[in-house]
């Protein structure tokens, strides 16, 4: 599947990740520092006190996406791509790129049946996806990595992959996950970015 259509901000504001992502995946081999410096300018302008500074920035530093250049690729964060198709075929690839690394599935979450559901307890029946999951897995080797680096890593285990649909966007199924952030001694952050990897990985095969 090499229709790849998009690399998006789940968060939207959708101006800060597209300059964020127009500036890192133009300066490719740039310091790292600067686009680093340049993705805190983008965000600062969403910013009115010094909470709200904090929380956007880390909301731009998050996002990541496969056509963001290599310094952004650096970095931790969440990444969505979307691609035409449908919702079973998009899930079945991801599914077999997860079993053909060995792993396995832990368990499936349906985020989308689950809110529809429950809206209509809470009187809020507006229809978020037309069919949304979460993937959930682990691995034995890299976990065990993580987790040996830094017990405290065990928050970042299973691994999630989301797939879904949105209601006005026919013909569209979005694929996102969120890479641990890196964090602790040297180790622990190397462990850490492979499970990145990991993710980039298995994504990056379901969809070619």
């Amino acid at each position: 599947m090499n229709n790849v259509i998009a690399i998006e901000d789940s968060f939207n504001p959708h101006q800060t990740a597209a300059a964020v992502c127009d500036y890192t995946g133009s300066s490719a081999g740039a310091d790292s520092k600067q686009v680093k410096s340049k993705a805190l300018l983008v965000t600062g302008q969403y910013a009115g006190a010094t909470m709200m500074f904090k929380h956007a920035t880390a909301i731009v530093l998050f996002i990541i996406g496969f056509g963001c250049g290599s310094a952004a690729a650096a970095t931790p964060g969440i990444t969505i791509r979307s691609v035409k198709g449908s919702f079973d075929d998009v899930k079945e690839r991801v599914v077999t790129a997860i079993e053909n690394r060995g792993l396995v599935l832990n368990y499936t979450a349906y985020i989308g049946n689950m809110l529809e559901r429950t809206g209509k307890d809470i009187g809020r029946e507006r229809r978020i996806y037309t069919k949304a999951e979460v993937l959930e897995f682990c691995s034995a080797a890299v976990s065990r990595s993580t987790m040996e680096a830094d017990p405290r890593n065990i928050v970042f285990c299973p691994y999630a992959i989301a797939i879904y649909t949105l209601p006005n966007e026919a013909g569209k199924v979005y694929v996102s996950y969120r890479k641990p952030l890196a964090m602790g001694s040297g180790q622990s952050i190397k462990t850490l970015r492979e499970v990145g990897r990991l993710l980039d990985d298995i994504v990056r095969d379901a969809l070619k």
